[in-house]
């Protein structure tokens, strides 16, 4: 528990700070990752990490569409999907 006299932080006061590529392809594939033709994904981007970095510093725990992205976790921070 915080001590009174500390600041609560909430979800607005936490951000990141990425560099990226100066190309919008190179950009894309940075956040995405890179896929093949048929649209699998051949390497994550960094966009998969977001939601564990997130958990990390107390946030929410995020669920990801896997069809969109999915999300890296360690094995032994996966909870069960919900509903």
């Amino acid at each position: 528990m915080l001590a009174p006299s500390l600041p609560r932080l909430r979800c607005v006061d936490i951000c990141t700070a990425d560099w990226f590529p100066g190309q919008p392809k190179s950009i894309r594939e940075t956040l995405e990752g890179v896929r093949d033709a048929d649209g699998s994904v051949r390497h994550v981007g960094i966009f998969a990490a977001v939601p564990y970095c997130i958990d990390l510093v107390g946030g929410p725990y995020i669920e990801t569409d896997d069809a969109v992205i999915k999300a890296f976790r360690p094995k032994h921070a996966i909870r069960p999907k919900q509903g």
